[in-house]
């Protein structure tokens, strides 16, 4: 049995030398945030602030975060960054993958873990409450 992938569809990465560089490419690119409130990030445009750490990771954030996109009128094609730590990068990889069949996504890692595991790592999630307690 033979994999193949298709190669055309590549994730790029790109490192800034400056916090004003970042904020250059945030002003250019995105047009939405979902962000960590501890953030030291500063973003102009369209925010909704999540709760700190995995509180974000709920089904009633994601939806909440669906319904804020929708109520703003994104389109398709605006960009959403996700500016965090692990957890909201995972939301927020999770949100722009169901807006309207997929939308550009811009993650902004503000810890060494989310940079490694929430960006490189290419997961996207929220957790799930049963009886037995949280799933992930």
């Amino acid at each position: 049995m033979q994999l193949r992938f298709n190669t055309s569809a590549r994730t790029k990465v790109r490192f800034f030398s400056s916090a004003s560089e970042l904020e250059n490419a945030l002003k250019a690119k995105a047009a939405f945030a979902l962000r960590d409130p501890r953030a030291p990030v500063r973003f102009r445009g369209a925010s909704r602030e999540l709760p700190e750490g995995e509180a974000c990771k709920r089904w009633a954030e994601l939806g909440a975060s669906l319904e804020w996109l929708s109520e703003a009128r994104a389109e398709r094609g605006a960009w959403l960054a996700g500016i965090g730590g692990g957890a909201a990068l995972d939301l927020a990889g999770f949100t722009s993958s169901l807006y309207r069949r997929g939308m550009p996504l811009l993650f902004v890692p503000t810890t060494l873990l989310a940079m490694v595991d929430a960006t490189l790592g290419g997961k996207t999630a929220v957790d799930a409450e049963s009886g037995q307690g949280l799933l992930k």
